[in-house]
C-alpha cells in the first residue's frame, strides 16, 4: 500500500533536561536510532523527517533513501501537531499518512496498520496496546468505538504508541488547524490526542490497530533506549534461531 510518512525527530520530550541524543544512538554496530526509524519506513512513498539543526546538518551528509527528505526545525515548536504542521508542503493531496516519533517504534507494522486501516475505510486511526504506563496517551472506548484520546490520563487499558494514520492530507490540515484555533493543549504542547478527538466528534471513523505491548519499543530517555536495545537484540536471535 502506497503511504506518506512523516517522523517527528525534533525537539526533546517536554520537562526533559538531560542531553540524551537519541536520534544518534547505536542500536548496533551498523544502525542507529535514526537508521532504524527509517528502515521501519520502508514501503513509503515519501519519508519526511523532521530534525533539531544539529540533527539536521549530521544525518544530511549521510547517504539515504531517494524518498527520504529532512525539514530542518529551527526553533521549539510547541509539540508534535506544530512539528507535523512544517512538514505539510512536502507530503501529496491523496496519499494516507503515517506520523510517528523516532523515539516509539513498532518494527515491521507499520505496513499491516495501513492494510486495516484501508480495509476499514478509516478516516484516521492509531496503534495502540494494554499499559498502564502513565507517560502514555489513553484510548476511552465506547461500546466498540474509541470516543476519546486523553494525553496523560488513565481512562483506559489501551496506551497509544504516537503512531497515527489520517486518510489524507487535507484531514491532517484540518485537524491540526481545529486543534490551534480551540488551543486544544495539555501542558502548554499540542499532541495528536486533540487531532483524534476532532475526528471523533465529527463522527468519523477512527479505528485502532492493537498490538502487544512488547512490539512497542520506546527511546525517550537514555534508560529506555538501552533496554529497548536489549530487547530488539534478543527478538532478532529469536527470529534467527527459528
Amino acid at each position: 500500500m502506497t503511504f506518506q510518512h512523516i517522523i517527528l525527530a525534533a525537539g526533546k520530550e517536554r520537562g526533559r533536561t538531560d542531553s540524551f541524543d537519541r536520534c544518534k544512538f547505536q542500536i548496533n554496530q551498523h544502525l542507529t536510532l535514526m537508521d532504524l526509524a527509517i528502515q521501519n519506513s520502508e514501503g513509503s512513498q515519501k519519508t519526511c523527517i523532521a530534525l533539531d539543526p544539529e540533527d539536521y546538518e549530521f544525518f544530511s551528509n549521510r547517504k539515504l533513501p531517494e524518498n527520504v527528505i529532512f525539514v530542518k526545525v529551527l526553533n521549539q515548536t510547541k509539540g508534535a501537531l506544530a512539528s507535523t504542521a512544517l512538514c505539510l508542503d512536502e507530503l501529496s493531496e491523496s496519499l494516507p499518512i503515517v506520523i510517528s516519533a523516532v523515539d516509539g517504534i513498532c518494527p515491521g507494522l507499520i505496513l499491516p496498520f495501513l492494510e486495516q486501516m484501508r480495509f476499514e475505510n478509516s478516516d484516521g486511526g492509531a496503534i495502540v496496546f494494554d499499559s498502564r504506563n502513565p507517560n502514555f496517551s489513553y484510548v476511552r472506548m465506547g461500546s466498540s468505538e474509541p470516543i476519546e484520546f486523553a494525553e496523560k490520563r488513565l481512562v483506559s487499558n489501551l496506551a497509544s504508541s504516537g503512531i497515527y494514520y489520517f486518510q489524507n492530507k487535507s484531514l491532517l490540515i484540518e485537524s491540526i488547524i481545529w486543534s490551534i484555533l480551540n488551543q486544544v493543549l495539555y501542558e502548554g504542547t499540542y499532541y495528536f490526542s486533540g487531532a483524534m478527538n476532532k475526528l471523533i466528534y465529527e463522527d468519523r471513523k477512527v479505528s485502532l490497530f492493537k498490538i502487544d505491548e512488547s512490539d512497542y519499543y520506546r527511546f525517550s530517555t537514555e534508560k529506555e533506549a538501552f533496554d529497548s536495545r536489549e530487547r530488539l537484540k534478543r527478538s532478532d536471535q529469536k527470529r534467527r534461531n527459528q
